[in-house]
């Protein structure tokens, strides 16, 4: 449970309102609803380049939605990876 709260308060401080989620209750992941404009599969090479990484929301869809969508897995990282991923999206989001 710590994990989420350290990723829920880095996705505040870090994204505030350009990006829309759930703080979630139960599994492994947050998702994220970035603006329409953004394709997370674009995003995703940017974040690579920023050695920080998600799983665009596409590969999660029958039918090609959720473009605009990133999934973020906070199960297996410690909060300062947490901390330095959110900061390195951020910035990407930002550029």
């Amino acid at each position: 449970r710590h994990r989420v709260d350290v990723m829920d308060r880095c996705l505040r401080r870090e994204l505030g309102d350009s990006v829309t989620y759930e703080k979630p209750r139960g599994g492994y992941f947050f998702w994220l609803e970035l603006p329409k404009k953004i394709d997370a599969s674009e995003l995703m090479e940017k974040a690579k380049e920023m050695k920080t990484g998600f799983r665009p929301g596409v590969r999660f869809s029958s039918r090609g939605k959720l473009k605009n969508f990133v999934r973020l897995s906070f199960a297996h990282y410690h909060e300062n990876a947490i901390e330095v991923g959110i900061e390195r999206l951020a910035k990407v989001l930002k550029s």
